[in-house]
């Protein structure tokens, strides 16, 4: 009956030490994900800051050469 017990607690720790791992696995992926969610939209940001730059400076010379 003992053993049966102890076999039934180890494979209960076992099944218990590979959650634990794919939880911790999960949660780094997700903080990942999270830092390059931030970081694609730091340069999504810098891109649109200095795209309306280019156009402001564009549309500078083509008013006064309207003008």
């Amino acid at each position: 009956m003992k053993s049966v017990l102890k076999k039934l607690n180890d494979k209960i720790n076992k099944e218990d030490a590979i959650w634990i791992k794919l939880c911790h696995k999960i949660t780094v992926n997700q903080k990942l994900d999270m830092k390059v969610r931030l970081m694609l939209g730091e340069i999504e940001a810098g891109l649109k800051l200095k795209i309306s730059k280019n156009i402001v400076f564009m549309d500078v010379p083509a008013a006064v050469a309207g003008i």
